[in-house]
């Protein structure tokens, strides 16, 4: 079973949010419509980007190095895997931040 490692960007708290899922579009729709947990005070959040990864482990390996690496590198690591992008205007405008 295929699992998504993604970044949400958040622009009124400025902040990036990584987590993976069996179900990319569910899992945004639930961090948008939460009335709580730590995605509520950012939302809306935008999905800037994400891949595919064929077992939960491969995708909780990805996420925790994602999760563990700093703004900077974050931005390097998605510059650097440009298949992943959704919204490169989105990601522009984040560097320029």
């Amino acid at each position: 079973m295929n699992f998504h490692v993604y970044i949400l960007y958040s622009f009124s708290r400025n902040l990036f949010y990584v987590g993976s899922t069996k179900n990319i579009h569910q899992r945004i729709y639930n961090h948008n419509h939460s009335l709580k947990g730590f995605t509520f005070p950012g939302k809306p959040w935008q999905l800037i980007w994400s891949t595919l990864k064929s077992s939960r482990q491969e995708a909780e390996i990805l996420e925790k190095k994602l999760k563990n690496i700093s703004r900077l590198k974050k931005i390097s690591f998605m510059r650097k895997y440009p298949e992943g992008i959704h919204n490169n205007e989105t990601l522009h405008e984040i560097i320029e931040i």
